[in-house]
């Protein structure tokens, strides 16, 4: 019996919720109904009869429909109030699930940064050779698997396959394609008809063990094990992200589904993922520059003209208006084309506000506006592009040309981005033998990762030691401070240390600092107990 009361008493309340809640979807929509809103229908839901009769007296509303259209008022001004901050963090929000991570890759690679960024280090990590304009080579020291490898370069051609999907690597973290082979006759070509993010790489270490293939349903992704040589991937090394499939596809039958497929399994993390929301952020911030600008260009400058006090205001506003008559006038401005130029812009731009101020004086003076104060949009853009810049590992200055760095800064971050461009060309070589693996053992050759040399015909330049130069020449500078203080001493015969410098002893201390930067036996110094002997 309590039970039944109970439910008794819920279901007027559960009856009011969907009535005001289809009454508020049908004013304001169904996907704008925000948490505030939500809100208040589950507090105007635990009210009783007598108290909502009094709320809609207070509202002047009759039903649920008037009471919805008070509640859409109510989020619009909650909405005015909070929309700067509102629409920064909607459009810079990202997504953490796998399939809507790449859909965001997706759009924001139209930005023209990204694009800029991803070309710049495909141009970087696959410079091809000046004479024979070759990006690649993959040989063997087995003479037969050599043959299996120049018939595969001629049949796929790994110059024009890496250069077309290197930017996709660079923004997806790795790129999955569909190996089409023959009975005995090898690999004959890679389709490029996998979705990506609907087929996930099963690793171990950096062996492929498989692959699981999903499949959308009406209730949710079924997954299929298949096997390592059904798909090849190209993925980029390093740290990866951690996925649970059942939390980021939902599968149909998850006990049954996960007792012989991983659940969770790693995928390789794109160049930009980690400053998508900065990049949406930047975007955002630079589509607002024109606006600004453009703004304060036709908000014009306000002047004051001081009339005596008791003046009479229409006289005041006439001699206003015939001040800004003289000095807004514009000449040779052809309003006779039916059309905006851009000389009626010019027109527009910069005019002059007049506004009488009570006084003693009639002298015109500038006010303090609003378009006069300063615009530090643009190096809040500067500054947002340096970010996102720092954290992907490219040099700023090569982008955006900037002059005045330290050498040794940029030789510093350069090391850093080498060592970008040396994974990306890693990726690149790791992917390559799996797809060479793939035709050799269709054609019966079984072959190791050592066996297939796959070499980048243009070198990187070394510069990963620039640190330890960096920290050698530093040490130099100071030794040769201390010799020249010292040297100083000596050779003025005046001062009262000049006899008193022990130049062995320095020599010494010389020898055993070279020895603790790599400089061993630069300095011979003779050993105290071979003096003692002789």
């Amino acid at each position: 019996m309590p039970f039944i009361r109970k439910k008794k008493s819920k279901t007027p309340v559960d009856t009011r919720t969907r009535a005001m809640t289809a009454a508020v979807t049908d004013v304001v929509g169904d996907e704008d109904l925000s948490s505030p809103v939500n809100s208040v229908i589950e507090s105007l839901s635990s009210l009783n009869e007598s108290q909502l009769d009094i709320l809609k007296t207070t509202l002047n509303v009759s039903d649920y429909g008037s009471l919805a259209e008070s509640l859409a008022d109510i989020r619009s001004l909650m909405k005015n109030k909070f929309a700067s901050t509102s629409m920064v963090a909607a459009y810079t929000r990202v997504s953490r699930l796998r399939k809507n991570i790449i859909k965001e890759i997706d759009r924001i690679s139209d930005f023209y940064l990204v694009d800029v960024i991803i070309d710049q280090m495909v141009e970087d990590a696959l410079t091809p050779e000046v004479s024979s304009g070759e990006v690649l080579s993959v040989s063997s020291e087995n003479k037969h698997i050599n043959k299996e490898l120049k018939i595969l370069d001629e049949r796929i051609g790994f110059d024009t396959l890496i250069l077309d999907i290197l930017p996709d690597v660079l923004r997806y973290g790795e790129y999955i394609l569909k190996p089409k082979v023959s009975n005995k006759g090898g690999l004959e070509e890679l389709i490029d008809c996998v979705e990506q993010g609907t087929v996930l790489a099963v690793s171990k270490g950096r062996k492929i063990d498989g692959y699981i293939e999903l499949a959308a349903g009406r209730h949710g992704y079924t997954l299929k094990l298949k096997d390592s040589s059904d798909y090849a991937i190209f993925t980029l090394p390093g740290k990866k992200i951690r996925i649970d499939i059942q939390k980021h596809y939902g599968v149909k039958d998850p006990e049954t589904c996960f007792a012989n497929i991983p659940r969770f399994v790693r995928v390789g993390k794109g160049v930009i993922y980690q400053v998508i929301n900065k990049f949406k952020e930047l975007e955002l911030m630079e589509q607002l520059v024109p606006a600004t600008k453009l703004q304060k260009m036709t908000s014009g400058t306000i002047l004051s003209i001081q009339v005596p006090p008791g003046y009479d205001l229409d006289k005041a506003t006439r001699v206003c208006r015939r001040l800004e008559g003289i000095i807004n006038e514009k000449i040779a401005i052809d309003v006779s084309q039916g059309q905006m130029t851009l000389e009626n812009v010019l027109g527009t731009a910069g005019k002059f506000k007049c506004i009488p101020i009570f006084g003693d004086k009639g002298t015109v003076n500038k006010m303090d506006y609003k378009s006069d104060e300063p615009d530090d949009l643009l190096a809040s853009i500067e500054d947002l592009r340096k970010v996102c810049c720092s954290s992907i590992g490219v040099l700023y200055e090569v982008i955006f040309l900037s002059e005045g760095m330290d050498k040794g800064e940029i030789l510093r971050r350069y090391a850093r981005y080498l060592r970008r461009l040396k994974n990306i060309q890693r990726a690149i070589r790791d992917g390559v033998r799996r797809v060479c693996q793939i035709h050799l053992a269709n054609k019966g050759i079984g072959a190791k990762d050592d066996d297939i040399v796959v070499d980048f015909r243009n070198k990187l330049i070394e510069i990963d030691n620039i640190d330890k130069l960096e920290f050698l020449d530093t040490s130099v500078n100071m030794l040769s401070n201390i010799n020249d203080f010292l040297n100083n001493l000596t050779e003025d015969e005046e001062s009262p240390l000049a006899e008193k410098v022990d130049m062995e002893a320095f020599a010494k201390f010389l020898g055993q600092q070279l020895n603790m930067i790599g400089l061993t036996g630069v300095i011979k110094v003779e050993d105290e107990t071979n003096e003692m002997e002789s």
